[in-house]
């Protein structure tokens, strides 16, 4: 534990942001901060306006303009509906205070109901990309001008607009705080239907229970660098198997192509697709057949939109391939299109829990009776039920491959979904900031490798 907590901290100021009629709720508040001098809670009656959002926020901008002078370094705000968890402690929260200060935060938050992408900066703070949950949010002093600058229009909230205007954001693990039930909610209509917060804090914390699971288990990995650079290119050979589409000779022709010269690529079959998730399904569990017969140890397959980007490099991609057999890899992809959550491995890679959009997938031999076992599901793409059945997934970064005729290949094309090509797109720069992220706050998995 940081040394600094030894020294006691001044009481913290907790403005709690209360409706005047609501005396249930402020009774509840009051209560949660009796008995604990490290606070002084400070009732704010909220400001009422037609939008619930647009009334929270006011509120914000009022303690932040006006009785932030309170405190030196940071605020306390608080909602109404705030619960000290059983985890909660005076040491717990200054020591990820005094944690998320020395990473420059913006924001810390003390438990949120519902978030996106997230991984621990140390052991109990986590670095998180979106968020929602503001019921006890500690906002750091350098990131008032920001917010009260800012134009929250209409048709935003609160937590995730604050959550669009930093990337310096954190929150705590285990969770110090979750939102009290009251069966109704003053600003977020969906939150009245009963149940529906409890739930939302059940899934959260069920989510960082799993990255803690995943963060232990690539921090335990024997991972050993020197391997890959020894290894001599001209010896890899991989078979790759190509789901084509019927009748689109151009198609069949082009994916040839970009495997031409690559000496690391072996065109091991053609898997003819009929465009439909049961043919891609059936196709692939063939090819995993075939590759099982042959005693192979992984195989490439790719779909005939597939094109090389200019980040492709040979040597960096067999160093990739052998990196995520060393982590036991199931699947390793080339791009994707979307996630929920990633982790940062090293410069080059992340583990992924989606291989959504891929168009180049490596398959490894721990994936292949999985695959083979699983019972097809028609509501599912390929992709999606690789998603479901193999936890141990892995996406390079920059991405080597990208469906044909996306932005990123060919700027000016128009034709196709743009908003569906331009997933890849976002994918890439979420993926961007993450690796910035544990750059510079930092990730007890991330190596150099």
């Amino acid at each position: 534990m940081n040394q600094d907590v030894k020294t006691p901290f001044p009481p913290i100021p907790a403005f709690i942001i209360n409706l005047k009629k609501r005396d249930d709720r402020r009774q509840h508040a009051l209560a949660q901060f009796a008995g604990k001098p490290e606070f002084t809670p400070v009732i704010v009656e909220a400001r009422e306006h037609a939008s619930g959002a647009v009334g929270l926020w006011d509120t914000i901008l009022e303690i932040l303009s006006s009785r932030a002078e309170q405190a030196s370094e940071y605020v306390l705000i608080c909602e109404d509906d705030h619960l000290f968890t059983e985890n909660y402690s005076p040491e717990l929260l200054h020591t990820c205070i005094i944690e998320a200060r020395e990473r420059q935060a913006d924001i810390l938050v003390g438990g949120p109901s519902w978030f996106e992408n997230a991984f621990h900066a140390s052991d109990n703070l986590f670095w998180v990309e979106k968020f929602t949950g503001f019921q006890f949010v500690v906002v750091f002093r350098k990131f008032i001008p920001q917010i009260l600058e800012a134009d929250f229009g209409t048709g935003n909230v609160a937590d995730l607009f604050i959550s669009r205007l930093t990337d310096a954001k954190f929150f705590i693990a285990p969770f110090v705080s979750v939102q009290q039930s009251f069966g109704y909610s003053d600003v977020t209509s969906r939150n009245d239907t009963p149940g529906r917060v409890d739930e939302l804090y059940v899934n959260a914390i069920a989510k960082v229970n799993i990255l803690d699971t995943v963060a232990g288990f690539f921090r335990n990995a024997a991972v050993q660098p020197e391997v890959a650079g020894t290894i001599d290119l001209a010896t890899v050979v991989l078979p790759v198997y190509i789901l084509s589409t019927p009748g689109a000779a151009d198609k069949e022709g082009q994916i040839l192509k970009e495997f031409e010269g690559r000496r690391e690529f072996t065109i091991a079959t053609h898997e003819w697709s009929a465009c439909d998730n049961t043919a891609d399904w059936g196709r692939l569990c063939s090819i995993v057949r075939m590759a099982v017969e042959k005693e192979e140890d992984v195989i490439v397959v790719c779909y005939d939109d597939h094109r090389f980007t200019p980040a492709y490099s040979a040597h960096t991609f067999v160093r990739q391939v052998i990196r995520a057999y060393q982590y036991g890899g199931g699947l390793l992809c080339g791009s994707i299109n979307g996630f929920s959550q990633v982790l940062p491995l090293a410069d080059d890679g992340f583990w992924t829990d989606q291989v959504t959009g891929s168009r180049f997938i490596v398959i490894y031999h721990s994936a292949f009776q999985a695959i083979l076992d699983e019972a097809f599901n028609p509501e599912l793409t390929l992709e999606a039920m690789l998603s479901e059945m193999i936890s141990n997934k892995m996406v390079v970064y920059p991405f080597i491959s990208l469906q044909e005729n996306s932005p990123e290949e060919k700027p000016e094309a128009k034709g196709g979904s743009p908003a569906g090509r331009d997933k890849y797109e976002t994918c890439r720069q979420r993926l961007e900031k993450a690796n910035k992220a544990s750059q510079v706050y930092g990730s007890p998995v991330r190596r150099a490798v």
